[in-house]
């Protein structure tokens, strides 16, 4: 889950987010239509007013265990981009 918020004092239209996981993570879903590409998926956010906020899901699997890396990316043409990342280890029953 990725929350975006907008901190300045003007609107940000035309709001993206990208999320990058990598070769070991497998897509399963995403929230507010987000669309897999490759092996990330993306979001049009449309217009983030000041002080406002949008939430993100994206769900992943592994069937091989370890970790996953997530990257996660939000843009807008009025400033400049916001990334993140964070890891998820995954541990299986032998």
């Amino acid at each position: 889950t990725f929350t975006i918020r907008n901190s300045g004092d003007g609107a940000c239209a035309n709001t993206s987010v990208t999320v990058n996981y990598g070769a070991n993570g497998t897509f399963v879903s995403a929230s507010q239509g987000g669309s897999p590409t490759g092996s990330g998926v993306t979001w049009n956010l449309g217009t983030i007013e000041p002080n406002g906020t949008r939430t993100v899901d994206i769900t992943l699997t592994n069937t091989t265990g370890g970790t996953v890396g997530v990257s996660a990316t939000a843009t807008c043409p009025c400033s400049e981009p916001a990334s993140t990342s964070c890891e998820t280890e995954f541990k299986g029953i032998p």
